[in-house]
């Protein structure tokens, strides 16, 4: 089998709204906004799908053949008839759905009808059985390339730990609902089965020594289960949607049996944009693209998957070097957000020395677009990480490590000439944001 991948697939609970074909993918399964939010609605090659019933342990659906249904009436006993978003059981618990306007939660919808746009869907749609309906989906694609002797790209993006958490009693077969000391943690463990099946699926069929696994996130965790000892940050400050540590810094896992070592650490900052341009190396595309538009925000770390030590910087040996990383924040409104409240329009950069700087966005139209949103303010944080990781363990080291400056105050004489300098690089390169440039090197050497 190739490593060239030659099929792709998306099945994904949130994802951009471009056409999935133009993007390159010969089939996705996915939901409009994943299960927080209406519609609700799985689309399969972009067109929708109903009637989905599971039989002996088999999800089944069919293209959608009539339009879908409105709640004009927002009690949610009378959803139950049609969106059972979550199993009932003899606890008779109550769907977590909401609906929300310009971040303000209201009313889904009125009596006579006005904003009935707003919550609407197929009979079938269960955020409770979402997670086996993703799998089913992608083991489908996998065994139509497996049939094939066809390579594969599957990216696939759960629905878990997203809310509603709404656990099923069980998935396709195995306990998981009340298993753990909340819905939220119920969910994690979802998470883990779904990527069990997936996994078992790759093992039996002979798949797992020349196959590529990447479990990743895209923001830290949830502060959902705070009644009990998880802490889904670990030690870590604060939790996703602010720029603290527990907000963007996830954990990132390989298998790729015969080619990256096991149980080896590699302790070196990386980026997801990071992908394109390492599968790019990887199958051999960069030196047939024009890298000047390709991977604009993107650095490959293919030589830390298969030259771990060297690349890593581990035994003696000097990791690759390369540029501080960015991280976009746009949780908050850009006025008047204070830096070391963590939130905010703010950018971040972390070099490869574990240094940081945060910086707001604090112009008004941040949001939207270029220019605007390339433009930092002249105060900003820095945190020395590598510090922090010496301290002994607590959840708001960061914080309490974090300092303020000022870059525009040139008395301040106390600016540590390494924060000074990672600040300035971050302007350059949102300078290059702004003039749509590049900000890493290019995919070719």
């Amino acid at each position: 089998m190739s490593v060239l991948p030659a099929r792709y697939i998306l099945c994904a609970s949130r994802t951009n709204r471009r056409q999935r074909d133009e993007l390159g993918f010969d089939y996705f399964f996915e939901s409009h906004d994943g299960i927080q939010a209406p519609p609700f609605i799985y689309f399969e090659d972009g067109k929708p799908v109903s009637n989905l019933i599971k039989n002996e342990g088999m999800w089944s659906w069919e293209a959608a053949k009539e339009e879908p249904r409105y709640a004009l009436n927002p009690d949610y006993d009378w959803d139950y008839q049609w969106l059972p978003s979550f199993e009932k059981g003899s606890d008779g618990a109550k769907s977590e759905l909401t609906c929300k306007t310009s971040g303000e939660e209201v009313q889904c919808t009125s009596k006579d009808g006005e904003n009935h746009f707003v919550r609407y869907g197929y009979e079938g749609f269960s955020t409770t059985h979402t997670g086996e309906v993703y799998v089913q989906a992608a083991k489908g694609f996998l065994w139509n390339c497996y049939n094939k002797g066809e390579p594969f790209f599957l990216q696939y993006a759960s629905q878990g730990v997203h809310t509603p958490h709404t656990p099923p009693t069980k998935f396709f077969g195995e306990e998981v609902r009340g298993t753990q000391e909340t819905p939220h943690l119920d969910m994690v463990h979802e998470v883990d089965l779904q990527l069990k099946k997936l996994m078992d699926w790759l093992d039996r069929n002979d798949l797992k020594s020349n196959t590529l696994v990447i479990l990743t996130s895209d923001n830290g965790g949830l502060d959902k289960s705070g009644s009990t000892e998880h802490r889904a940050s670990g030690t870590l400050h604060a939790y996703k949607g602010t720029d603290w540590e527990g907000g963007h810094r996830v954990p990132f896992f390989v298998r790729w049996p015969e080619v990256a070592p096991r149980g080896v650490t590699c302790d070196q900052p990386m980026v997801l944009t990071d992908l394109f341009a390492t599968f790019a190396e990887l199958t051999g595309r960069s030196k047939f693209e024009d890298s000047k538009k390709q991977g604009m925000d993107s650095t490959s770390i293919y030589q830390h998957l298969v030259n771990t030590e060297a690349a890593c910087g581990l035994n003696g040996n000097s990791p690759v070097p390369r540029e501080a990383i960015l991280v976009q924040q746009t949780k908050d409104s850009a006025n008047g957000a204070k830096i070391l409240e963590g939130k905010g329009q703010t950018i971040v950069a972390v070099s490869q020395d574990h240094l940081k700087v945060v910086a707001n966005r604090y112009h008004p139209n941040a949001n939207k677009g270029l220019p605007e949103a390339a433009i930092i303010g002249k105060k900003f944080r820095y945190v020395d990480l590598g510090a922090i990781e010496s301290m002994a363990p607590a959840t708001q080291t960061e914080k309490q490590a974090s300092m303020v400056y000022d870059y525009q105050d040139r008395s301040n004489e106390g600016t540590p000439e390494a924060a000074g300098e990672l600040y300035l690089e971050l302007r350059r390169k949102m300078k290059r944001v702004r003039d749509n440039l590049r900000t890493t090197p290019p995919l070719c050497i």
